[in-house]
């Protein structure tokens, strides 16, 4: 299936997720689960898109966020995402829908600076656009420098 612009498509399942008021989408396959944690344990010397770890009761989970408002006390939602084979929290504002048939568009815009380094491709699926991301991206120890 071609989308508008000729940009050819694969159309896996996405789930999107609010951060920093841009709707951003992963695969579905990628998705272990979205959480909420009442305290998330600091990590010493961490770089600042770790904001912490959550405690699932089987493992410790690193959770990051694109957004540097996120994680500053309180409760913090977040998406767990397999990310190279580890379970990866990702702080989001809130959890959107899945989306089963979209189109990805001509990029006639950038991307916004917080989502640069994943690499996002523009995907309309009805009145809604997003970003679609690239999860592997987002734990590199040579990642671009975050907002």
């Amino acid at each position: 299936m071609a989308a508008p612009g000729g940009l050819a498509a694969e159309l896996r399942p996405v789930m999107t997720f609010r951060i920093a008021d841009e709707w951003v989408a992963v695969g579905i396959e990628q998705l272990e689960s979205v959480e909420l944690a009442s305290q998330l344990w600091p990590v010493p010397m961490a770089r600042s898109e770790y904001i912490g770890l959550h405690d699932n009761g089987d493992e410790l989970v690193p959770i990051l966020a694109l957004d540097a408002r996120a994680g500053h006390g309180g409760e913090q939602l977040f998406a767990v995402l397999q990310v190279r084979g580890e379970s990866v929290g990702l702080a989001i504002q809130r959890a959107g829908q899945v989306h089963t048939g979209y189109t990805l568009e001509d990029a006639v815009t950038s991307p916004p600076a917080l989502l640069a380094s994943l690499a996002p491709r523009r995907a309309r699926s009805g009145e809604r656009s997003f970003w679609l991301i690239d999860t592997d991206k987002l734990w590199s120890p040579t990642a671009v420098a975050w907002v």
